[in-house]
C-alpha cells in the first residue's frame, strides 16, 4: 500500500493519502512544551474494518515521533492503538 502523509500545522490536521482517493487523518490540538492532543481520527467508510485505521496510525506517529512531539491520545481509536503498540508507547505524555 503506497501511501502518503502530510501535516497541516494551520488546520492543525495529519492526513494520509492511501493513493486511491481515500484519505484517512487525525485532528490534534496543541497542549504546550511539545505534546499534542490526538482529538479526532477518522477513516473514509469504504475502508474501514480492512487495515487503513492502522495503516493510517502507524504513518501519523511515525511522523510525530520525528517531529519530536509527545501526544495525550483522547480519541478512542488512537488511544486503542497506542496501548496495542509497544513501539509508540514512548510517544504517550
Amino acid at each position: 500500500m503506497k501511501t502518503t502523509v502530510t501535516h497541516d500545522a494551520t488546520a492543525q490536521r495529519y492526513a494520509v493519502d492511501f493513493g486511491d482517493g481515500n484519505i484517512a487523518w487525525v485532528d490534534y490540538s496543541h497542549r504546550g512544551n511539545g505534546v499534542i492532543a490526538l482529538e479526532h481520527s477518522e477513516v473514509p467508510l469504504t475502508l474501514r474494518g480492512r487495515g487503513y485505521g492502522a495503516a493510517m496510525m502507524n504513518q501519523v506517529l511515525a511522523m510525530i515521533d520525528s517531529e519530536g512531539l509527545k501526544v495525550v491520545p483522547i480519541c478512542g481509536y488512537t488511544r486503542h492503538y497506542l496501548e496495542a503498540n509497544e513501539q509508540w508507547r514512548h510517544l504517550v505524555s
